[in-house]
Protein backbone atom coordinates (compact mmCIF):
# COMPACT_ATOMS: atom_id res chain seq x y z
CA UNK A 1 0.00 0.00 0.00
CA UNK A 2 1.03 3.61 -0.50
CA UNK A 3 1.04 5.31 3.39
CA UNK A 4 1.18 8.87 3.53
CA UNK A 5 2.88 10.87 6.20
CA UNK A 6 1.72 13.92 7.78
CA UNK A 7 3.96 16.15 5.85
CA UNK A 8 2.84 14.64 2.34
CA UNK A 9 5.81 12.09 2.30
CA UNK A 10 4.51 8.87 0.29
CA UNK A 11 6.07 5.21 1.28
CA UNK A 12 5.22 1.73 -0.33
CA UNK A 13 4.74 -0.51 3.19
CA UNK A 14 5.33 -2.92 3.75
CA UNK A 15 8.69 -3.45 2.05
CA UNK A 16 10.24 -6.44 3.14
CA UNK A 17 13.78 -5.96 2.24
CA UNK A 18 13.79 -2.33 3.55
CA UNK A 19 15.02 -1.46 7.12
CA UNK A 20 11.86 -0.14 8.42
CA UNK A 21 9.82 -1.51 5.93
CA UNK A 22 9.15 1.86 3.76
CA UNK A 23 10.10 2.91 0.58
CA UNK A 24 9.76 6.51 0.13
CA UNK A 25 8.41 7.30 -3.15
CA UNK A 26 7.90 10.99 -2.92
CA UNK A 27 5.87 14.04 -1.61
CA UNK A 28 2.23 14.54 -2.66
CA UNK A 29 3.34 18.41 -1.60
CA UNK A 30 5.37 19.06 -4.18
CA UNK A 31 4.22 16.46 -7.07
CA UNK A 32 0.98 14.85 -7.89
CA UNK A 33 -0.45 11.36 -7.21
CA UNK A 34 0.30 10.16 -10.77
CA UNK A 35 3.77 11.08 -10.84
CA UNK A 36 3.90 9.37 -7.48
CA UNK A 37 2.26 6.32 -8.59
CA UNK A 38 4.43 6.04 -11.70
CA UNK A 39 7.42 5.58 -9.26
CA UNK A 40 5.53 2.95 -7.33
CA UNK A 41 7.66 -0.56 -8.27
CA UNK A 42 4.88 -2.55 -6.57
CA UNK A 43 1.90 -1.72 -8.52
CA UNK A 44 1.37 -4.99 -9.85
CA UNK A 45 0.99 -6.31 -6.17
CA UNK A 46 -1.30 -3.52 -5.05
CA UNK A 47 -3.86 -4.43 -7.90
CA UNK A 48 -3.45 -7.67 -7.04
CA UNK A 49 -3.96 -7.32 -3.23
CA UNK A 50 -7.28 -5.33 -3.61
CA UNK A 51 -8.60 -7.53 -6.88
CA UNK A 52 -8.82 -10.43 -4.48
CA UNK A 53 -6.06 -11.92 -6.09
CA UNK A 54 -2.93 -12.39 -4.22
CA UNK A 55 -4.77 -14.52 -1.47
CA UNK A 56 -5.62 -18.28 -2.35
CA UNK A 57 -9.87 -18.89 -1.75
CA UNK A 58 -11.34 -21.73 -1.83
CA UNK A 59 -15.13 -22.80 -1.56
CA UNK A 60 -16.28 -24.76 1.13
CA UNK A 61 -16.28 -28.48 -0.36
CA UNK A 62 -12.44 -27.73 -1.31
CA UNK A 63 -11.17 -27.24 1.70
CA UNK A 64 -9.58 -29.79 3.81
CA UNK A 65 -11.47 -31.50 7.22
CA UNK A 66 -10.79 -29.52 10.21
CA UNK A 67 -8.87 -32.04 12.78
CA UNK A 68 -9.79 -31.24 16.30
CA UNK A 69 -7.70 -29.50 18.56
CA UNK A 70 -6.71 -30.64 21.77
CA UNK A 71 -6.70 -28.01 24.16
CA UNK A 72 -4.44 -28.75 27.60
CA UNK A 73 -5.53 -26.80 31.32
CA UNK A 74 -2.89 -26.73 33.14
CA UNK A 75 -3.79 -26.16 37.37
CA UNK A 76 -1.79 -24.14 39.70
Amino acid sequence: MIVVGPGGTASAWPVYDAPDLLEPLGNLLDEPITAIWRCHRFKRNHYAKYLGHSIQTLTRTERPPARPVTVRIAHA
